[in-house]
């Protein structure tokens, strides 16, 4: 029940967060705008801090792992939802009031969801071994030459990619170190007894 509950918690946050930014990005008054993606940035920028550093990714991936060994990995996910959309919300807003221009390239407009495309993309892109865009044929969903697009994509992949995927990769250094992964085991409900095949 505990990891449902968990799991459900890491889904539900990012539901929030996309149906917030559809009612509020473009809609209300620039200034409330601002307010409300200065307050997501906030709580993104406290998500981001628990995994940014080897320390304090070990100290709340281990406690996560505890309830169960995916949540570590739900959180990851669950942050760079949060991420991709409050980086597409934020340049949302910059393309309809700040003149920001980026071309087409897969998606034929900029919208919240080619523009969360786009930031998906670019951290699929940042897995090298994978190649997942060149895997999958997945273009680019939108091109820029602007230096302010850059700067915005360069910070991305600075403060969400990197610790993103060292928190996706803590499995992996955990079992080269040799530390003991936490048990994992299905066990039958109480009354049900196994039977053989």
């Amino acid at each position: 029940m505990r990891f449902a509950g968990g799991m459900l918690a890491m889904i539900a946050v990012p539901v929030l967060f996309e149906l917030f930014s559809r009612t509020v990005v473009g809609r209300w008054p620039l200034w409330l705008q601002v307010v409300c993606l200065a307050a997501w940035g906030v709580l993104l920028a406290g998500a981001l801090a628990l995994i940014g550093t080897k320390q304090m990714r070990n100290r709340l991936l281990e406690r996560v792992a505890r309830f169960n060994i995916g949540l570590p990995a739900a959180y990851s996910f669950s942050v760079l939802m949060l991420a991709s959309l409050f980086f597409s919300s934020v340049t949302f807003i910059l393309v309809n009031e700040r003149g920001l221009t980026l071309d087409p390239g897969s998606s034929k407009e900029v919208t919240l969801g080619s523009l969360s495309d786009f930031f998906f993309w670019h951290f699929f892109d940042a897995i090298p071994l994978f190649k997942v865009p060149a895997t999958l044929k997945w273009d680019v969903p939108l091109t820029y030459t602007s230096g302010a697009v850059g700067m915005i994509v360069l910070l991305f992949k600075v403060v969400v990619i990197t610790p993103v995927i060292g928190a996706f990769t803590w499995y992996a250094k955990r079992e080269r170190s040799g530390e003991k992964m936490p048990e994992v085991g299905i066990q039958p409900a109480r009354g049900v007894t196994p039977t053989e095949f």
